[in-house]
């Protein structure tokens, strides 16, 4: 699996290619959750989605992450361009051999 995450003042995003499961993964997080909340998924965002494993699996995720953030308050933020390229390179590792990246994993840090 591999994981890249960013931070905006409200939410916490995290996108990666699920190997085992052979699909682009993207998680929104809310940032200041209060004490009772039952957990901290950005409301109206599902937390497991899932997309294709191709160029327009991304697409479509970084599409969904753009929309959702822009549409709570925070129009001018973008998926880093470095996140979308480290997206795209796991992609092209897991197509060419889908069965030897099972045991790959990468996590990467927050994305200034």
């Amino acid at each position: 699996m591999s994981q890249h995450s960013f931070k905006t003042p409200k939410f916490t995003v995290q996108m990666g290619v699920d190997r085992p499961l052979s699909n682009v993964f993207a998680s929104i997080f809310v940032n200041d959750v209060p004490e009772d909340a039952e957990d901290d998924n950005a409301p109206g965002f599902n937390p497991f989605s899932w997309f294709a494993v191709s160029k327009v699996g991304i697409q479509t995720a970084v599409h969904d992450v753009e929309k959702y953030i822009q549409e709570h308050g925070e129009p001018n933020v973008k998926v880093p361009l470095s996140l979308i390229a480290d997206l795209e390179k796991d992609v092209q590792i897991h197509l060419a051999d889908p069965n030897k990246s099972l045991n790959w994993g990468n996590y990467h840090g927050f994305v200034e």
